[in-house]
Formats: structure tokens, C-alpha cells, sequence
């Protein structure tokens, strides 16, 4: 382990830098537009550009590096341009308006702690990237393989997820009801659901590579955030306010993560 962490030192230092730097920008974009969700497009840039660190500096198989970077970027453009249209048509996201409204004068210093927080957390989810990027066996084995699929399926899902979301909303019938068909059907958060699945398919393909648990740490890691913290419980909350009745019939009857059909007893 220690042998690993000196081969990575300067990777990770780049890495660091890399972080603070572009969280330190969005946190001074945020200041201007008093609007702290920027964060969330910079989250995506910033897992990104760690795998291209990863891919530029380290020394393993090209291809098995090559492959990593395809799925990481693929899903961090996704998840960006997504975020970066619902940041220009919305105003602040309720989570951030509410820490602004609790916080006060304060509010602009405490969110620079809240964004350099997220570089470090980013820090700690993308270390599986820079065990693949050191992988020096010239061979793709199956569960690299197996791994990538996984991953490619999550970011299928969840563009599927966003996607029947986006076109609820777009109706203007919909306004104040629950999507309750498509992935929304069978888990209530479709959406983070597929992101888990895939950090689980990044935690596979870092597995075939040495110090690869790292990748099942991620996956704890987003499981606990998504579940726990930021995730489900804050868009539940907002859920359940705004929609009341519809939203507590929809939580008796539909899995909150897991897919499973849907229970009408």
C-alpha cells in the first residue's frame, strides 16, 4: 500500500490542486449568481477531468486506460449538460436555498467549505481510477469487461430516468402530480438508483487491478450519500411537501431504490 500511494504521489497532488482549483472557480461563479447548484455541474466536470489525470499520468495498459476514460467522460458530459440546462432554467435548488436562508450572512463562506468538501469527497470516489491507470497487465479480463457493461448500463438508466422526468415536467397537466409510470413505476428514485449502478460497474472494472477495492469503497461511499444524505432524503422531504397525499400513496406502493414492481395491496 505504501509503495502504491508513493507511485501515485504526484498523480494525486495534481489531483488536488486540479480540485480545489475548479471548486474554488464555481464557488466564485456562485457567488455572482447567487447560486450555489453551479456546484452540481462541477461535480460531473470535476469526476471528468480526475480520469483524464488518471489516463495522461499513468503508466498501466493504454487500452484498459483508454476504456476507463471513455465510460467516466461519457458519463460526466451526460450528467453535466444535463445539470447545466436545469441550472440556466431554475433557480437555486431547494437544498441550497434552504442552507442560505439557515445560514444567513454566513452563507457565502460556509458554501466554500461545502464545495471544497466535494473536492475532497471526489478525491477519495475517483482513487479506483489511478489503481486501473497503474494496471500494467497487457490483457482486458472478463470482469473488466463485465465491469464496463455495468457501468454503461447505469448511465443508460439514468438518461432513461431523467429523461421521462424531463417530459413529465414539459407537460403542463403534470403540474403538482407524481411520476408514477416508466422506471418511476418501480423505484422512486429510478435516477440515483442508476448512478449507483454505475459506480458499482467502475468498482467491478477497478477490481481486476491491484489496490482495485478501492473502487468497492466508492460504491459504499455513493450508496451511503445517495440513500442516506444528500440523496434520497432531502428530495423526499421536498416531495412530500409539495405533493402531500399523492407522494405519501406513491411511497406506500413503490421501492424507494431498488427497482421492484410496484405494491397496490
Amino acid at each position: 500500500m505504501t509503495s502504491f500511494l508513493s507511485l501515485l504521489a504526484y498523480p494525486l497532488l495534481t489531483t488536488v490542486i486540479l480540485l480545489v482549483g475548479v471548486m474554488v472557480i464555481t464557488w466564485l461563479i456562485a457567488l455572482l449568481k447567487q447560486n450555489a447548484g453551479v456546484v452540481d455541474i462541477a461535480w460531473g466536470v470535476s469526476i471528468g477531468l480526475v480520469a483524464l489525470i488518471a489516463f495522461l499520468m499513468g503508466d498501466g495498459d493504454f487500452t484498459r486506460r483508454l476504456m476507463l476514460l471513455l465510460i467516466v467522460v461519457l458519463w460526466a458530459f451526460r450528467i453535466s449538460i444535463y445539470l447545466f440546462f436545469r441550472f440556466l432554467k431554475q433557480g437555486e435548488d431547494k437544498r441550497y436555498a434552504r442552507m442560505r436562508q439557515e445560514w444567513g450572512d454566513k452563507a457565502d463562506i460556509r458554501f466554500l467549505f461545502v464545495f471544497l468538501l466535494q473536492a475532497l469527497l471526489i478525491l477519495i470516489l475517483t482513487l479506483p481510477f489511478f489503481a486501473v491507470s497503474f494496471n500494467v497487465m497487457p490483457r482486458i479480463s472478463g470482469l473488466e469487461w463485465f465491469g464496463a457493461i455495468v457501468a454503461l448500463l447505469g448511465i443508460a438508466g439514468e438518461t432513461m430516468a431523467d429523461w421521462q422526468l424531463k417530459n413529465f415536467k414539459a407537460k403542463r397537466e403534470n403540474r403538482g402530480k407524481v411520476l408514477q409510470t416508466g422506471l418511476w413505476g418501480l423505484s422512486r428514485h429510478p435516477n440515483y438508483f442508476f448512478e449507483w449502478i454505475f459506480w458499482v460497474g467502475i468498482a467491478l472494472f477497478a477490481l481486476a487491478s491491484p489496490f482495485g477495492w478501492l473502487g468497492i469503497l466508492s460504491a459504499l461511499i455513493m450508496f451511503y450519500l445517495l440513500t442516506n444524505l444528500s440523496g434520497i432524503p432531502w428530495t423526499e422531504k421536498e416531495m412530500a411537501d409539495d405533493r402531500q397525499e399523492d407522494y405519501l400513496r406513491y411511497q406506500q406502493e413503490v421501492n424507494s431504490f431498488f427497482p421492484w414492481p410496484r405494491n397496490f395491496s
